[in-house]
């Protein structure tokens, strides 16, 4: 039983709980928490969506998919063709009455190819939109920002809430 000292100096012994953290294969894990109900993928999104439901605006969250080709590096092991694509889906966070909206909190360059596989492969003209949690650099080393990305790709974006005209 592991021994530690009490505030006054004194040599304990502690009692390992159910919950104490253990090791496992080297690595400290911590107590396991009993699985919620989490509807939302981010803090951003779900005060997001509190906000929404305050203002009884009517919205979808992730209640549609789509179907996108994304870009793979390599060879094809067939025709040995430089162009390889993947088949894949993206399910953009909010739907309103026309606009589509994406919210991020970090915008990685996964996310940005994502987006625009997302745009080039839907036939018909989407409403779609960027909100952001920050307007941050694209990365340490980039001084262009999330919101300097969507103008050079035409996309309309906000920084913390939406847009009203995306509401209606």
């Amino acid at each position: 039983m592991p021994v530690r000292k009490s505030r006054r100096g004194k040599r304990t012994a502690r009692k390992r709980s159910a919950a104490a953290p253990t090791a496992v294969r080297g690595r400290r894990v911590g107590p396991t928490r009993p699985a919620q109900n989490v509807e939302w993928r981010s803090q951003f999104e779900r005060r997001l969506r509190a906000g929404l439901d305050r203002l009884g605006v009517e919205y979808g969250y992730e209640s549609r998919t789509f179907r996108i080709t994304m870009p793979v590096s390599g060879y094809c092991a067939e025709c040995g063709g430089k162009q390889v694509q993947r088949a894949s889906v993206y399910t953009p966070d909010f739907f309103f009455r026309t606009w589509t909206v994406e919210a991020k909190g970090k915008f990685t360059a996964k996310d940005r190819k994502r987006v625009c596989a997302l745009l080039s492969a839907n036939p018909r003209p989407m409403k779609f939109a960027m909100l952001f949690q920050r307007d941050n650099k694209l990365s340490k080393s980039s001084t262009t920002r999330y919101s300097e990305w969507c103008e050079k790709q035409g996309i309309p974006w906000a920084v913390g809430w939406f847009n009203e005209e995306w509401l209606k």
